[in-house]
This record gives C-alpha cells, structure tokens and sequence, in this order.
C-alpha cells in the first residue's frame, strides 16, 4: 500500500469521526496541476493599467462541440476539429478592446510546457505580427463558419499574448493542450472520495488537504488558493495573498483558529508585502458577511517578518488583537459614533483614550462604503506602531445605523477588496527583538501577559533577539499615508504605493466563483 494511499484511508477515517478530514501536514494529492495556473487582459481605465479576470473563464479539458465560446452574443463550438477535449481559456470581448495596440494584452502562466492556440475570429491573411510565427492549425467551426486557429509551442512560466489590433472583430479565444498537443489527462481522485468537477464547488475533502502544523503540535487549517490547481474545483471564499510569496516562507505559513478557535474559516485573510527590505505577512480574521464583528473586539492578528533578501525569519506574532469600538460612519457627514448594538450596548460606553482599536462599520445609505479596521499590537509583543486594514467592499453593512442589530447585502459585494496602511506619519512598524531574551517565548492568546509555555492558553511567540527593524510610511506632500494595494489578482501581493494611486479595482473574485449573497468571505 503507498504512502498516498494510507493517507486518503486517514482522511476517510477521519470524515466518519466527525474530525477535520485531513492528511498529514504536507501531503497533498500526488497529481500534477492543471496546464493554467494564472491568467488576466490589460485594461487601461482613467488613464490607469488595471489587470483584469472578470469575465474570463479557464475550462479544463472542456472543448467540444456545444461549449458556449461567448455566452452574450451565443457564439458556440459546433466542431472542434482533432481538439476536442483541450483545455479552453474563454476570453472577454468588450468595447474597444480590439482595438488595442499592446503586446501583453493577455497574461497567461503555464505550470508546464504546452502547446496554446488561439482561434482566430478574422482572415487568416490579416494577423498582427505577435502571431505571425505560429503554425496554422486545423480550422474549427463556429455558428456554422469554418474558423482558423494558429498554435505555438511555450515554455512553463510567464507568456504575453498581443491585442488583435484591429484586424479581427472579435477577441480571439486560447487553447491549451500537454506538450505533444493531446489534451490533457483528467486527474484522479482517491479511492473512495468524491471526484471533483472543474468549475464547480469543490468537495470538501479537497479544502481539508490544506493544513500546517502549529508550535503546539496540532493541526491547523491554512491558506489556500481560491481556485484548486488540480482539479480547477472552486473553494467559494477566499484567503487573500498567496503565502509562498512571504519571503519566510514555508517556515512559517498562516495558521487559521490558531488563537481563536471559533472565528469563522471563510473570514481569515493573509496579506504579504515588501517594503524597506523587509517581507511583511499578517493574517488577519474580518468575515464582514458575519453579524459577529459588530460585537466582537477581539480577532486574529498575526504578523510574520522576515529579511526580503535572505529569507531569514525575524518574528513570528499571534495575538487575537483588540480591534476596539465598533463606529458607524454617520450618514450624511464623514463623522464617527459609536454603535448602540442590542448584544453588547456597552460598546456605546467604551472609552477611546483607553481602548485605541476601531472598527469603522458601513450604513446601507452609504452606497459602496468600506470597513476600516484598526488594532495596536498588545503590550506583550516587542510590536510598536499601528495597522489599519480596510475592506473595500464589505459583503454586508447596518440597516440600523444606531445599533447595526440587522445587516442586509451589500449589493454585489464579495469582500474581496482590501488595503492597508501602517499608520504613523513618522513611526510606521517597529520590531524591537532588542528586549528580547530568548527567540521563543509565550504570551496569553492577546498579547497581553507574558505566559508559562505549559500553561493551557499558552501562545507561543517567535521573535529573534536583538533584531530591529523599522517599516515607515510616512505621509506623503497631500499629507496621505501611503497604501499598500493587490494588483496582481492571483497571488494577491501588495504593492506599496507612495502617492497613494492609483486606486485599482479590478476583480478579484476569480471567475466570479464567490457568490455575492450566497457565500460567506
């Protein structure tokens, strides 16, 4: 019996007790991902290079007779010549896009080396010059007319597509097949579970393989991406950046419940950055599908240092942060008051000279709106400054801006938006590991205290001794604090931005597969 074997049979074991239906820390399905791992189209709106998913849609091993190419103006495979059962990547056709003049109007990410066509929508005579070296494949048919399609061979990594520049009246559609041009096998599940289906919801087996071990020795949930990359199966939520872009990584890797065994899975959210030679991960819990952040203080704070050139980690942080009086942003004026909720009236009363976090709710009059969250690290944590994190569109705001006892959607939000900033005009992060005695040291779940590591709340803590390091923002001539932004959707990395722009919004809630109104993130 193999190895992979005996840890599906765990993981079956583990669904019928009722446990977290998960392997060992680190074992995954032994099957190679799929052909695409990342893809987006160039889009230049106010003068601004946005990159873009939405609408784009990558459907493994799908191309056949029947599959709808452009579901708004019904353009459908009706025979796919020898590709049939290829992987398909459904492109956008909007406005002047064809019209562009770019070379990287497409991104596409191979996890292998491929063989990628495009079906071409003009005269096969008339291409722009990015595709004049690849070969002329077979035709296809298309709402009954013969249709061109040109193939090349690439590499693994990253490739650039160019713009049709005006010599088709359509955005051509890519395919991908395995190197030798034959589609691509579809993997396997194990024995007895559930076989996912691509560009469906993924079974839950699936989500449990994603797991890392804590200091204590147990298992945790951790990150993972939005879209499963073998079998192409959609999660529902999502996690924010991807965590391999931390430079510490996978020393250290996001633990979710980790201080706060009840929070809500779908609500933790990782943000990795760069600044100042200086990798930067902070796992944070905000579910604003949830009624529970208008009562609750205290949510997970993690924050992970790390030299950006050597990988060296410098901390390792846990706390459940006191994210302090819950406002509501007053309608009609950008001023703040304090929330009167039924659950917990006292938060009314709280003083804000003595309880410096905040969390800055959302009224429903307040058209888009977005939360902003603030927490200082406890005192127990060689962390000084303070970090502001703010969801740009939060999936529910207060119908009662008094007492915020009843949300309602907020429209189509998904809650996938965010930002950040390290307030303090001349502070920004401080690390001082210089008070610190030993490396590992353990605290009570908030930071408060320093705790015995036998102690049943014990929390352990990673800070190497004698380290400082310093993360400024400081404020810029319009007297704004900078923010860190994602532009790149599937790794979700943040970007530091000094003079605050530009303010990019592109979709992040890859091929829609969050469900505004229906799926908590």
């Amino acid at each position: 019996m193999s190895k992979g074997t005996v840890f599906w049979l765990m993981g079956l074991v583990s669904l019928l007790l009722g446990v977290v239906a998960a392997p060992p820390v680190g074992a995954r399905v032994e099957t190679p991902t799929r052909l695409l791992k990342a893809y987006w189209y160039t889009k230049i709106l106010g003068g601004a290079l946005h990159r873009e998913t939405q609408g784009m849609v990558y459907r493994p091993g799908q191309f056949d007779a029947g599959l709808v190419l452009d579901p708004e103006d019904g353009l459908t495979v009706e025979d796919p010549g020898p590709y049939r059962g290829v992987d398909v990547l459904l492109t956008v056709n909007w406005g002047t896009g064809t019209t562009y003049t770019r070379p990287d109007y497409h991104r596409i990410v191979l996890n292998r080396e491929a063989r990628v066509g495009v079906i071409w929508y003009g005269t096969p005579e008339e291409r722009p010059e990015w595709l004049s070296g690849w070969e002329r494949g077979q035709d296809i048919v298309v709402n009954g007319t013969p249709v061109p399609t040109f193939w090349t061979q690439l590499p693994a990594g990253p490739h650039d597509l160019g713009s049709v520049e005006s010599k088709a009246p359509r955005i051509y559609t890519i395919l991908l097949a395995e190197a030798d041009g034959s589609p691509s096998p579809v993997p396997p599940a194990p024995v007895g579970l559930e076989p996912p289906k691509p560009n469906a919801t993924c079974p839950s087996w699936v989500h449990d393989q994603y797991t890392v071990q804590g200091p204590d020795g147990r298992v945790y949930r951790t990150w993972h991406p939005q879209i499963d990359p073998v079998y192409w199966c959609y999660f529902r939520h999502e996690h924010g950046s991807d965590p391999s872009r931390f430079a510490g990584y996978p020393q250290v890797q996001p633990l979710f419940n980790y201080t706060s065994p009840a929070e809500s899975h779908a609500g933790f959210k990782v943000l990795v950055t760069e600044k100042d030679g200086v990798s930067l991960m902070i796992t944070w819990h905000a579910d604003t599908s949830s009624a529970q952040r208008v009562c609750l203080r205290y949510h997970t704070l993690d924050i992970a240092l790390a030299d950006a050139a050597t990988g060296e980690v410098l901390a390792h942080t846990h706390q459940e942060a006191d994210f302090g009086i819950a406002y509501i942003v007053k309608p009609g004026t950008a001023a703040l008051q304090p929330l009167r909720p039924r659950n917990c009236p006292e938060n009314a009363a709280l003083d804000p000279g003595t309880v410096p976090g905040r969390r800055n709710l959302t009224p429903a009059t307040a058209g888009a709106g977005h939360e902003a969250w603030q927490a200082v690290p406890g005192p127990a944590l060689p962390l000084l400054g303070s970090l502001v994190l703010v969801v740009d569109n939060p999936i529910t705001r207060c119908a009662d801006p008094a007492t915020c006892d009843t949300l309602i959607p907020g429209g189509p939000n998904d809650g996938t938006r965010r930002w950040f900033t390290i307030s303090g005009s001349t502070q920004g992060l401080i690390l001082d590991g210089t008070r610190v005695l030993e490396a590992r040291f353990c605290t009570d779940p908030r930071g408060q205290v320093l705790r015995d590591c036998n102690a049943p709340d014990a929390v352990t803590q990673y800070v190497k001794p004698g380290v400082r390091v310093e993360i400024a923002t400081p404020r810029n001539a319009q007297g704004v604090t900078p923010k860190f932004w994602v532009e790149d959707p599937w790794s979700a990395f943040y970007e530091f931005h000094e003079a605050n722009e530009p303010m990019l919004r592109m979709n992040q809630n890859l091929e829609l597969q969050i469900r505004p109104g229906t799926d908590a993130n």
